[in-house]
C-alpha cells in the first residue's frame, strides 16, 4: 500500500515553466490511511539554471506502517528546458517490501529511456512496456518532483503526463483546479494504468482517483496534501 503513495506521488506531474531559477526544494509528507500513520515521505531538490537533481524515500513506519513493510530511495538528474519542461537523464531507485529488495537504473537518450537493468535481475513478460516506445515519458521521481514544486497559478493543474518506471507505463490525467473547503484548492486527476501490468491487474482495474490540494499565496500554488483510494480506503499524504 505504501508502493501505491509512492506511486501517488510519482503518478501526478505537471511541470512549472518558472522554476528554471537556483533554488532547493526540501518536504516531507506523514502518510496515514483511516487515522493510522503508515509512513513518511521525503523529497530534497535542488535547481540550478537548466538542471535539476532530487532524492527521494518513502518508508513505513507509525501503527499501520509497522505492519507494511516497504521502503523506497531514489534519485533522478536532468536538464529543464528552456519551455520549462523536465528532460531526465538517469534515473535509479531501490525498493524493499521486505520479501526482496531490487533496484531498477535507467538512463535517457533523445528523450527516451534505455540502459535498463534490474539488480537483482528480473524476468521479463511478455506484457512488459519496451522502453524504445517510452520517448517523452518521465521517470517517477521526475513525476514527483514536477508535482511537488510550488507553482504558478495557472501550472498547477489540467496536464497530462506519461510515466514509466522501468517495465511499466502509466498516464496522470489532472483537471483544472477547482475552490475547495479552508480556503484551499483541490485539482481531481486520474492515475490510469497504460501497459507493462499483468492481465490479472488490468481486469481488475485500470484507472484510480486523486487529489491534490494546494493553497495559493501570491500568485504561487504550494501542495497542502493529497490523496488516493486503495482498496484499505483513503489514503492521504499530509506535508508537514
Amino acid at each position: 500500500m505504501l508502493k501505491r503513495i509512492l506511486q501517488a506521488a510519482a503518478l501526478l506531474a505537471g511541470l512549472s515553466a518558472g522554476i528554471a531559477h537556483a533554488a532547493d526544494e526540501e518536504q516531507r509528507y506523514d502518510v496515514y490511511a483511516g487515522g493510522l500513520k503508515l509512513g513518511t515521505m521525503g523529497m530534497n531538490a535542488n535547481l540550478a539554471n537548466d538542471r535539476y537533481a532530487v532524492n527521494a524515500r518513502v518508508a513505513g513506519g507509525g501503527l499501520l506502517g509497522a505492519l507494511i513493510k516497504f521502503d523506497f530511495a531514489g534519485r533522478s538528474e536532468g536538464r529543464i528546458a528552456a519551455d520549462g519542461t523536465l528532460q531526465p537523464a538517469s534515473y535509479s531507485g531501490t525498493s524493499d517490501d521486505g520479501k526482496r529488495e531490487r533496484t531498477v537504473k535507467f538512463t535517457y537518450g533523445s528523450k527516451t529511456p534505455r540502459n535498463v537493468s534490474f539488480s537483482p535481475a528480473r524476468t521479463p513478460r511478455d506484457y512488459d512496456a519496451a522502453p524504445s516506445a517510452q520517448s517523452g515519458t518521465l521517470d517517477p521521481i521526475s513525476a514527483t518532483l514536477s508535482l511537488l514544486r510550488p507553482m504558478p497559478v495557472g501550472e498547477a493543474c489540467g496536464k497530462r503526463v506519461e510515466v514509466f518506471d522501468g517495465s511499466k507505463r502509466s498516464r496522470l490525467s489532472v483537471a483544472a483546479r477547482q475552490p475547495a473547503r479552508d480556503g484551499l484548492f483541490v485539482c481531481n486527476g486520474t492515475y490510469s494504468r497504460i501497459s507493462g501490468f499483468s492481465p490479472k491487474l488490468m481486469a481488475k482495474q485500470v484507472n484510480f482517483p486523486f487529489s491534490i490540494f494546494w493553497r495559493e499565496t501570491n500568485g504561487m500554488m504550494e501542495v497542502v496534501r493529497f490523496q488516493t483510494d486503495t482498496t484499505f480506503g483513503t489514503v492521504s499524504a499530509i506535508r508537514r
